[in-house]
């Protein structure tokens, strides 16, 4: 929809947090006895600082259940086990902002490194991940009719490089960067149109700066 005015608050709540659950279920239980008020009214999860006395806010922040591992640290909380989100959800409050509707691409990427000389992480380790499939020396037989001397041959090349424990299809291939995706020998040319790959958070935020734009926060990819 489009901007209400200046003179309206054009942020949204929801529940930020897990998949739907239990806990889902309880908040949006809740949330039919509190005003819901605003613009989008019927749309909008309801304001539970609104009605609730100085005593009832209280009441809450004191007789809270106490954690039997003790005190966490500013801004902790738990993380679910099936998909790493945040436990237990709670409504939050988004401001309106602009993103971008496409991705950088190899030609972005490019100007911004011609621009700045910037050196991505994946450069100064020397190293970056790439997907199995994608990996030249793995790939070319890979097809129904390949006998058995090809694919035992196929996986000792794929020990040949290190694995990530926690996802198997990874390979730390040496050498490998955003202009070389698949490591030595590879090149991005004829892809410049191609999302940028093996680009870290932190180089993201570079380049980001660099337009004087920024990354997203969590809730708002939520």
């Amino acid at each position: 929809g489009g901007r209400l005015g200046f003179d309206v608050d054009n942020g949204i709540k929801y529940i930020f947090g897990t998949g739907f659950d239990e806990s889902h279920k309880d908040i949006e239980e809740i949330d039919l006895h509190h005003e819901h008020y605003g613009p989008d009214a019927i749309h909008d999860v309801a304001d539970r600082h609104r009605g609730k006395s100085r005593e009832e806010v209280l009441h809450e922040r004191r007789h809270t259940e106490v954690r039997k591992e003790g005190p966490k640290p500013f801004g902790w909380h738990d993380v679910h086990p099936l998909d790493g989100g945040r436990t237990p959800p709670l409504v939050v409050h988004v401001a309106p902002f602009f993103m971008d509707d496409k991705p950088v691409t190899n030609r972005n990427f490019a100007k911004f490194v011609k621009s700045t000389y910037y050196v991505t992480e994946a450069e100064q380790f020397g190293w970056s991940f790439v997907l199995s499939s994608f990996v030249p020396s793995l790939d070319k037989n890979n097809n129904q009719s390949q006998n058995t001397n090809d694919q035992q041959q196929q996986q000792q090349q794929h020990h040949q490089h290190d694995v990530d424990p926690e996802a198997q299809d990874w390979l730390a291939i040496d050498g490998a960067y955003w202009r070389m995706p698949e490591g030595p020998g590879s090149s991005y040319k004829h892809r410049e149109n191609h999302p940028v790959v093996h680009v870290s958070h932190r180089d993201a935020a570079e380049y980001c700066l660099w337009l004087g734009k920024r990354l997203a926060g969590e809730r708002e990819w939520e």
